[in-house]
This record gives C-alpha cells, sequence and structure tokens, in this order.
C-alpha cells in the first residue's frame, strides 16, 4: 500500500510581483520586471519594492532617452 504525500512547492518566479521590479542600482531609470543586466552600465537589476524604488530625476530620464 502507497502512501501519497504532498509537498509546497517552492515559488521560484524569475518576475516581479505587482508590488516589486528589478532596477539598476547605478542607472536606476533602467528597470525590467524580470532579472537581467542594466542596459546601460551591465550591471545586474535587483529586485526592489516599487515603494523603495530610486527616484529619477526628469534630467536623467531625459538623458537616457537621448542615448
Amino acid at each position: 500500500m502507497a502512501i501519497g504525500m504532498t509537498l509546497p512547492s517552492c515559488n521560484n518566479s524569475t518576475t516581479a510581483d505587482k508590488d516589486s521590479i528589478y532596477q539598476c542600482p547605478m542607472d536606476p531609470q533602467v528597470t525590467s520586471d524580470k532579472p537581467g543586466k542594466c542596459s546601460k552600465c551591465g550591471m545586474d537589476l535587483e529586485l526592489v519594492k516599487k515603494s523603495e524604488m530610486k527616484k529619477v530625476d526628469s534630467t536623467q530620464a531625459k538623458d537616457s532617452i537621448k542615448k
């Protein structure tokens, strides 16, 4: 007689939830909903809560669009 056992599954999601986002620590205007590298400097994007995101002023945003 076999006894079935259910194990809790791990949530190894590689995308940010609705309250989090991946952001570059050096170029905060670079964000993604999944892990990866910054398109400007190549650093790993870090998972941060949207409420704790580094703020980007309008000058930084305009500079990133021009480049």
